[in-house]
């Protein structure tokens, strides 16, 4: 049990030195036959020595293609570019293997495929994209379609804020243009029709008041007769 334990904590303390990974591929570079092909190792754990580390082709069989010379430090969150000497990487698909000087594997690419001179390089963005190459710089990962996907979107809502300003201009426009004889709220109206029945309910208190004082009037002369 003890055995277990200590080899699981020796895979734990090896993964979190091994921090490099192979982070980008120029297999077809624009240059053509005079151009050099290259491999950018990345380093996202502390300062690591490097040296003797061995780059591998793996199109039929593992094959060394570059040694990695002696004293190479690669620093904490760092890269690392190592240019190949002549072409040696399969432009119909290839992969490469990362080993450490021990001979262990640390990474390896998944299959790639680049046929024509291109200013493009295959770069680990999560999985492997055929984007602008970044050279010794952070991989652009939002660049392509994503990139193409979010400019359609943002042009999609300027548009409509565009069409939701043209709306609200109108609108106010003819709310400025109104006047208050214009304007009756449902209170104007209410009070209106109030003012109203009460002009007719005092003619008609006024209508019965004469004719109750000619009734009286009329019994008055009656006993006087």
């Amino acid at each position: 049990m003890k055995r277990i334990v200590f080899l699981l904590f020796v895979l734990f303390f090896i993964s979190n030195v091994w921090g490099i990974r192979i982070n980008e591929i120029e297999i077809n570079p624009i240059d053509g036959s005079a151009g050099k092909e290259w491999i950018e190792l990345y380093n996202e754990g502390e300062d690591l020595d490097i040296s003797e580390w061995e780059i591998y082709d793996g199109i039929t069989k593992p094959k060394k293609i570059y040694t990695i010379p002696p004293g190479t430090i690669i620093k904490e969150k760092d890269y690392y570019v190592i240019e190949l000497s002549k072409a040696v990487l399969n432009n119909n698909g290839d992969f490469v293997i990362l080993y450490n000087a021990g001979g262990e594997e640390i990474d390896r690419s998944e299959m790639l495929k680049e046929t024509s001179w291109d200013s493009k390089t295959w770069q680990l963005c999560g999985n492997w994209k055929f984007i602008e190459a970044t050279k010794n710089k952070e991989n652009n990962c939002d660049n392509g379609e994503d990139k193409k996907e979010n400019k359609e979107y943002d042009n999609l809502k300027n548009e409509e804020i565009k069409e939701y300003k043209k709306e609200e201009i109108k609108t106010t426009k003819s709310v400025i243009n109104l006047t208050p004889k214009d304007i009756k709220t449902n209170e104007n109206i209410s009070n209106s029709n109030k003012t109203k029945y009460a002009k007719y309910g005092l003619v008609i208190f006024c209508i019965l008041l004469l004719v109750l004082f000619v009734l009286k009037f009329t019994k008055q002369n009656d006993k006087l007769e």
